[in-house]
């Protein structure tokens, strides 16, 4: 292009003036709008394709621009007239004054870009006008957000709702609306009747428990007769867990590693026929051990009970046996006591130290339950004292942020005579259905 030409050319570019500048025809709003201008070379319409660049900024003079740069290139002029789409992104338009700086090029050129001047002012579309009055809703009918207060049942504001003290009474609640996901906690001197099918994994059982089918933490269950899991029970039949001290393992496979805190030499196949020997000879560390019984004659001038043991004696026949409570912890080794050398009913409840809730079966009959710690369902709990969960129905929210649902007050859970007059903020004139006096 020739110097002369190129000058015409920008004369041309300087005359481009806004046409139209709207939302482009579609379903739904979007953050793109439509930008129509003409493009005039030495007074005539310009025809062809042109690369244009569009730049926005927050002021007219010495602004800062505003977005990315959007660049259209090959843009078909007819006439004149060309029109693009744009889209600056919605952050772009917070309200304030919004300046289009265009540059423009030939469509067969890849030099730089010719800025045209002055910038182009965005003026507001009929619904963007519309929008910026919508702050204030006076009568809106359906309203995403609102100001002010609230009163009645529920007060604070929109982003701070609550019910009111006292808004939500027992007529407001629906027989059965009170699952059992909305209770926080229950105290145990409002349950009545028979728990059926409640798990309990808490600590505090105490009183009587009839068919407790999971007592996980009853520390406290001082008889469950058919508890599924009491991990604390005084009395189990049956737990689990790992045992420690003498004995390790669980319920089912227990094995005496010590006697009275002293380990127990391992036997092996040339043991056979040995026995186990307490040694202390006061100067190395008290031992068993496996030792082979001699054969050989000689006299026993006394047999004297040891510790833990009774009986003994210094002539004639004497038995020695296990005193009475001789065995404790430190007299047994580890794995010694199974399930076989066990009598039935030979353990009892002060023998217990803890029993994991999984060994209890069977129903809880006796036990009773005075903490918190109860999971699963409680079909006949008449009172909950706190509860946790989210509300619905009537009610919305959870317990420490309770709302009234929206129309969940109707005529008919209001009883007569319980909107009294200071409750009233205003009633129009067409519900006044009698003469006012």
């Amino acid at each position: 292009m020739s110097q002369r030409s190129l000058a015409r050319f920008m004369r041309a570019l300087a005359s481009l003036c806004l046409l139209t500048l709207g939302a482009p025809f579609s379903l739904a709003q979007t953050t793109s709008f439509t930008y129509q201008g003409k493009l005039t070379d030495a007074g005539n319409p310009a025809n062809g394709a042109h690369d244009l660049q569009f730049r926005l900024f927050d002021a007219l003079v010495s602004g800062n621009q505003v977005g990315s740069t959007i660049v259209r290139e090959d843009v078909a002029v007819s006439g004149g007239i060309f029109t693009v789409t744009l889209d600056f992104g919605a952050a772009a338009f917070p309200g304030a004054n919004r300046f289009l700086e265009i540059g423009v090029r030939p469509g067969v050129s890849t030099g730089a870009f010719t800025t045209l001047a002055p910038l182009q002012p965005i003026t507001a579309t009929p619904y963007a006008v519309q929008s910026l009055n919508a702050a204030t809703a006076t009568n809106a009918t359906t309203a995403s957000n609102f100001s002010g207060t609230l009163a009645g049942d529920v007060t604070g504001t929109q982003t701070a709702t609550a019910l009111a003290n006292n808004a939500v009474t027992t007529n407001k609640l629906a027989d059965g609306s009170v699952t059992n996901a909305k209770i926080a906690d229950v105290a145990g001197s409002k349950l009545t009747g028979s728990i059926t099918t409640a798990t309990i994994p808490g600590a505090n059982v105490t009183g009587a428990v009839a068919n407790a089918t999971n007592a996980v933490n009853s520390t406290n269950a001082t008889n469950a007769t058919n508890a599924t899991n009491a991990t604390n029970a005084a009395t189990a039949i049956n737990f689990n867990g790992a045992l420690a001290g003498d004995v390790t393992g669980n319920q089912g496979t227990t094995t005496v590693q010590k006697l009275r805190n002293l380990p127990l030499p391992m036997p092996v196949l040339a043991d056979d026929g040995k026995v186990l020997r307490y040694k202390n000879d006061g100067v190395n560390p008290a031992s068993f051990e496996l030792a082979t019984v001699s054969s050989g004659g000689g006299t026993i001038t006394g047999v004297t009970a040891g510790t833990g043991l009774s009986g003994g004696g210094t002539n004639g026949t004497v038995t020695v046996g296990i005193a009475a409570g001789g065995v404790s912890a430190t007299e047994l080794a580890t794995n010694a006591v199974t399930t076989a050398k066990l009598a039935d009913g030979s353990v009892t409840n002060a023998k217990v130290a803890d029993v994991a809730g999984s060994k209890i079966t069977g129903s809880i009959t006796t036990a009773t339950i005075p903490g918190a710690n109860v999971t699963g369902a409680v079909p006949n709990a008449t009172s909950a004292i706190n509860f946790s969960g989210t509300l619905a129905g009537d009610v919305t929210g959870t317990q420490s942020a309770t709302a009234l649902a929206n129309n969940a007050v109707t005529t008919a859970k209001l009883a007569d005579g319980s909107v009294t007059n200071v409750k009233i903020v205003d009633v129009a004139g067409s519900k006044e259905g009698s003469q006012l006096i």
